[in-house]
């Protein structure tokens, strides 16, 4: 995630993760601005800085967060055998 400190770490057990942690981590990513590569490298270019104040889209959430998130802790489960938190996985998910 951008540049942020991340909200879990190696230490963190995949058993602890529950919703709420999901709910925060979801949180903590809409609220990163957006960051267009093309805009930037150009800004670059010419010496000028480019800022984007807009938060991420709501799809872009989705895709680097909640979606992943649900793969990981449903691979712990089902392959690893790790017993992990009863997520509600429709909940985190952002209407796109």
């Amino acid at each position: 995630m951008a540049g942020s400190k991340s909200i879990f770490g190696r230490t963190t057990r995949l058993v602890d993760i529950g919703d709420n942690d999901i709910a925060k981590m979801v949180a903590k990513r809409r609220g990163e601005p957006r960051v267009n590569v093309a805009k930037l490298t150009a800004a670059k270019r010419r010496g000028k800085p480019c800022a984007d104040d807009r938060p991420v889209s709501k799809a872009t959430v989705n895709r680097t967060v909640t979606e992943p998130m649900r793969q990981i802790l449903t691979r712990a489960r089902k392959v690893w055998k790790v017993p992990v938190q009863q997520i509600d996985w429709a909940v985190h998910m952002l209407p796109e």
